[in-house]
């Protein structure tokens, strides 16, 4: 059996074959992060840097100048306290030595009568007198300076405090045995600072 195809399917038949393919659709672009930054425009934020940038150096070189002369203007200070002190310290030490060169004058005049009697006279008793005299103005002058002698004779021998020179056995000397017989020489302190440790004999244990 024959199939009638009618007029107007034939039409619509005609229609399909000439209507075109629709083309796939273009890739999706990426969609843009969320706080991506892009980059500056030349002549926008790279402009701005730039001026930022030398604002903060023109600042950081003030301040190294201003940092620069105070600790130029400090050392100065510094320098000048220093030879004032050098300075005081020596006008010190002149003063304080011009004191006790003047308080030995007197000893000296003593000196110079008793050397003078002795001549005149020459009577070696009063000699003898003259210098005992002077040697205790002299201990006296120096006493109130702080002097302080040291003649440890009959104490314990300290090592730290005499100088042994000699040793005696007990029976060449009058004494315990490990204390002082004998002081060769005095020993002196200034203000509790031994400035001189005596010289002693010392009977041995």
């Amino acid at each position: 059996m024959d199939i009638e195809i009618n007029r107007e399917d034939e039409e619509l038949l005609d229609d399909k074959a000439e209507t075109p393919q629709l083309e796939p659709q273009a890739e999706a672009q990426p969609e843009s992060q969320p706080g991506a930054q892009s980059e500056p425009m030349p002549g926008q934020d790279g402009e701005a840097s730039v001026k930022d940038w030398a604002e903060a150096l023109e600042t950081a070189v003030r301040q190294r100048d201003e940092y620069l002369d105070l600790a130029t203007r400090a050392r100065a200070d510094f320098d000048n306290y220093r030879k004032r002190n050098a300075n005081i310290r020596a006008e010190s030490y002149d003063d304080g030595n011009s004191d006790c060169i003047k308080a030995l004058l007197p000893v000296l005049d003593n000196f110079e009568r008793a050397i003078g009697a002795a001549e005149n006279t020459g009577d070696t008793q009063a000699l003898l007198n003259g210098v005992k005299l002077v040697q205790k103005q002299l201990l006296e002058a120096l006493t109130k300076r702080g002097l302080e002698t040291v003649r440890p004779l009959g104490e314990p021998f300290d090592p730290n405090e005499h100088n042994a020179v000699l040793r005696v056995s007990a029976d060449e000397a009058e004494g315990e045995p490990g204390t002082i017989c004998d002081v060769l020489q005095t020993g002196y302190r200034v203000k509790g600072k031994m400035l001189r440790h005596p010289m002693v004999k010392v009977i041995e244990d």
